[in-house]
């Protein structure tokens, strides 16, 4: 088995939105934090692009770490 060890969190943010750009199939998405900020736009506008390819996509965020994320951050973003 094969271990990749990161220790820089903007690498492993573009590592994960890397691999949601290669997904086909499904994304389950769990998730502690999740901000109204940069980084939490990036992964909203790539899931949200995967699911409108047809790819099944899932977030869980945790409610005592989900940020500042307002109602309105993934207003439109159903299908």
């Amino acid at each position: 088995m094969k271990f990749l060890l990161i220790d820089d969190t903007f690498k492993l943010y573009n590592l994960m939105l890397n691999d949601i750009a290669q997904t086909r199939e499904y994304i389950l998405l769990e998730t502690y934090k999740f901000a109204n900020d940069h980084m939490g736009e990036r992964f909203r506008d790539a899931l949200t692009r995967k699911a409108k390819e047809g790819v099944q996509v899932r977030i869980l965020i945790d409610s005592m770490g989900k940020g500042p994320v307002s109602d309105d951050f993934f207003r439109g973003t159903d299908q």
